[in-house]
Formats: C-alpha cells, structure tokens, sequence
C-alpha cells in the first residue's frame, strides 16, 4: 500500500483559503450545481466492477465546521468520532460519484472498528459505530454502486504506533498465535458477513489488505516477521490455516459476494505465494505502483482467476521542477487540502492515471482503483469557503481524465 501517514484523530486548526486559483485544465462542480449524470451508460465486465473509473477511498480527512482538521487511523473512517464532523462530505462525495457514473469505491469499514476494545484487547460484538456503514451503503444504492470492502489490514512497519499501543486494531500475530483471540475474531468476523449478505451495494471483500507482506518475510536470524513481529514460523502453517478458516466461513455464510487477500505486488502464477491463496481467493487484488506502468507490466503474468487493483498510482512523492513536494511543503503538509496541484504536478499524474489504463486494457485488469481526494491530491480536492463550509471539488486533469472515462462507454474492460 502507498501509505499516507496516519494521524489518530488528529484535530489540527486549519486555516481555509477563501479564494481558490483556479487553472484552465481543472474541473470546478460544486454543491449547488452538480453535474447531471451522463447519459452513456458504462458496461459492466466479468467481475461487475463496472469501469477503470474507480476509486479508493483509504483515510477519512476533512475540515470541519469549526475549522478543525480531520484525519482518520485506517481503523478510524466509520467511527464516530471522525465519522460524525466528516459524513456530510464523505455522502457528498459518493453523491458527486454516483452523478458522474462511477460504479465502484473502495471502503475501509475495517472490523477492529466496530468489535476491537484496545484497552482489554477482546473482540466482542458489532458495535453503534456499524450504523455508519449501513448509511454510506445506502447512499450508495442510490446510485446503483457498490463498496468494494477492505475488512482488515496489515500495520505499517514505519509508524510506531500501528505496531505498538494501536497493533490490536491491524492484522497481528495474536490473530495467529492466540486461539482464544482468533475465535472471537471470527466471531465477529461471522457477525459482519453475515449482515451484508445479501446487501447489493456491496460488490466484494479484501479480507486483509496486502496480506502478502506477512507471507513475504519469514522469521530470520536478525528478525521476527513483518515488523519484526512474530507471525509465524518460517513454514506459515498457522497463518495458512488461519487464511483457509476466514476464506471457509465467509463462503458458508455469503454466497453472493466474492472474497480476496490482496497482493503488494505481481508474484508469478506457480510462485509460493500464490500458490498459498489460490485455493483462498475468488480473484487477485495485485496493487500497483509505478512511475513507468509499462514496465510495472512488462512481464505480467497470466493469472488463473481474474485480477483487479486495488490500489493504483505513482509510489512515494512527486516534485515539481524546483524540487517542492506536488502535495504540499512544510512540516504539516498533510493538511494542505489546498489549494490543488500546480499543472507541473498535474501532468505527471495525468499521464501515469493514462498509461495504467492502457496497460490494464491490455493485460486484461477487470478494474483499477485510484486514490480519492483528499488523501492523495493527484485527482483533486475538496473546496470550503472562509466560514470553513464545504462547497464542493476542484479535480486535477487526472482527476477529470478518470471521471471521463466513468462518463464514457469506451471505458469498460
């Protein structure tokens, strides 16, 4: 995953520029005029994700009415701490979405936010916060879309936190090594597929997000695992058992939707690693980052079911000519909302988001998801007048180039 650094809760004074230069090439909808949805409508492909026009929606972050500054732990986006000063313009977003017939959006509901308690380190039932997923899926519906969920996911190794005091809320070893852990994981684990069975405006699962990083460092002589922590012993044999128990239960209680651990990157089709998934998998999330997507592609591999990407864009920072980061500078860049790119960083975004569409046509990628502001400013950002309201979006050329092509039947794969 291109991780953003995630702040817990972070509720940072933001100072909102009234006025925003504005740029030829940027596309302005605001609230009170949305764009009509565009007659064409976007044939589905074999998964149904519905184009290459998709989005992932990884971190909650918004400004809120007061001027404060949200940014969510990954664990965070539906509790109702964030949720609550963010829902208006999260709904608003899936409203602009499902206007410009984007079908798909990646969401993080993951599970510890609604069954983990951090202080007893138990897994109990589903919590209020759960109530939120249920309201974003229905505005989905509105639009005939539907969430591609990410129910877990991997810590990130370079914050300290996701792999101390905040371990419990990510994939950890406990889930693999403590029977007493892992049993009422699954019990809410069961509780949660069980009610979205039958919910239409979800179209899939990734069970654990880029679970392939666990598998892909073993325990040495200088380190424990991942993180240097203590998944597994060198074999996986618990960690297998674990990935065939989730796969099993989820496919006894939900035949409707399909289930998938996503990969960090291609792996040869008769490799270890996908060898451990095959029989575990419906499908292949392979995440995708590159400055050069031909390359990324060059020796792709010919998968035995379909594949999708989850995750999709330029790795680390991108600078403009004078070497200033394309996303903002300073020591709080991360709250830069605004304003959007300059056209320099623009380019650089439109002309990768171009390419990887390219390459998937070729290589038969059933979907590709890129980053939704305002995590990432490569497609846009969200706009606030100076009483800190939010007033609508200001898409990159990327931006635009991704929403043409939701708008366009030639986008279908």
């Amino acid at each position: 995953m291109n991780r953003f650094k995630s702040f817990l809760i972070a509720l940072l004074v933001v100072v909102i520029v009234p006025f925003i230069s504005s740029f030829s090439s940027l596309y302005i909808a605001s609230i009170q005029h949305k764009a009509q949805a565009h007659s064409l409508q976007v044939a589905s492909n074999t998964l149904n994700f519905g184009s290459y026009a998709s989005f992932n929606d990884s971190y909650m972050q918004c400004v809120g009415s007061d001027g404060s500054y949200y940014w969510s732990g990954v664990f965070q986006t539906f509790a109702q701490v964030v949720y609550a000063p963010c829902r208006t313009q999260m709904l608003a977003d899936i409203d602009f979405l499902g206007r410009n017939n984007v079908k798909t959006v990646r969401l993080w509901p993951v599970l510890s936010t609604f069954a983990y308690d951090n202080n007893t380190h138990t897994w109990g039932n589903l919590n209020s916060d759960i109530a939120n997923l249920d309201e974003v899926l229905a505005e989905l519906a509105k639009y005939h879309m539907k969430a591609y969920i990410t129910v877990m996911t991997t810590p990130d190794c370079s914050d300290p936190p996701e792999i101390t005091t905040k371990l419990g809320y990510y994939f950890n070893p406990d889930l693999i090594n403590n029977a007493t852990t892992q049993d009422q994981f699954m019990q809410a684990f069961q509780a949660f597929i069980a009610r979205y069975k039958n919910n239409q405006a979800i179209y899939a699962y990734d069970v654990v997000n880029e679970m392939t990083f666990i598998l892909a460092n073993p325990p040495t002589k200088t380190s424990r695992g991942y993180c240097d922590l203590p998944y597994d012993t060198k074999d996986f044999t618990k960690t297998k058992a674990l990935l065939a128990r989730i796969y099993t239960t989820a496919k006894s209680i939900d035949t409707l939707h399909k289930f998938t651990f996503s990969f960090t990157q291609p792996y040869g089709v008769n490799s270890q690693m996908v060898n451990t998934f095959r029989n575990v998998v419906d499908y292949y999330d392979i995440h995708a980052y590159s400055l050069d997507p031909p390359a990324f592609y060059a020796n792709f591999p010919v998968y035995d079911k379909p594949v999708i990407q989850g995750e999709t864009g330029i790795p680390g920072t991108v600078y403009d000519h004078h070497g200033n980061d394309c996303e903002g500078v300073g020591s709080n860049y991360y709250e830069n909302i605004l304003p959007a790119m300059v056209p320099e960083c623009q380019q650089k975004w439109l002309s990768n988001a171009q390419s990887f569409v390219q390459q998937a046509q070729q290589h038969n990628i059933k979907a590709l998801f890129f980053h939704l502001w305002t995590p990432s400013k490569a497609y846009g950002v969200r706009l606030y007048d100076s009483n800190n309201n939010f007033i609508g979006y200001q898409l990159t050329t990327a931006g635009q180039y991704i929403i043409n092509l939701a708008n366009s039947s030639d986008s279908s794969t």
